[in-house]
């Protein structure tokens, strides 16, 4: 069972399972649509949904892992989970920019676009990481972690 308070990370998980049902609707037009003529955003667009949906029930694990510590006041756990998401986007376990999700030696990434955007995700991971290990660091003090949706609810 999961705790009231911990809903929203549900929520904010389903977004790669999402975007992965939106790529497998899109997948149906490929086909029939001439890629090449596509206008640069959507097929910028479309790189990043797909990114997004690579790996999506690994990635969705972690993010609502890491909201559901923030949510808990256990900053420095969220950091763990969000540098694990980082090393798993750097071998294409989870975000890989390959067709068809497929993982990935870092060095074999031969596109300047795919490398770009496993760098760009990677940095975010980092990051994100570092943020929240710095807030827990920073208000280990003042804040102690919450165990129970009552305590949630009693805080705000």
């Amino acid at each position: 069972a999961t705790p009231r308070r911990h809903y929203a990370a549900l929520a904010f998980a389903c977004m790669p399972a999402f975007a992965k049902l939106v790529m497998i609707f899109l997948g149906q037009f490929m086909g029939v649509m001439d890629l090449a003529k596509m206008p640069p955003h959507l097929s910028s667009m479309l790189l990043y949904l797909n990114v997004l949906a690579g790996g999506f029930i690994i990635s969705s694990l972690l993010w609502s892992s890491a909201l559901a510590e923030v949510i808990d006041r256990r900053f420095n756990r969220a950091s763990i989970y969000l540098l694990i998401a980082a090393g798993l986007t750097a071998f294409g376990v989870i975000h890989s920019p390959i067709p068809g999700d497929k993982m990935f030696w870092p060095w074999q990434l031969g596109d300047s676009t795919q490398i770009r955007v496993v760098v760009e995700l990677i940095v975010s991971y980092v990051l994100m990481a570092l943020v929240f290990f710095v807030v827990g660091v920073s208000t280990r003090a003042e804040n102690l972690p919450i165990d129970s949706d009552e305590e949630f609810e009693r805080i705000g």
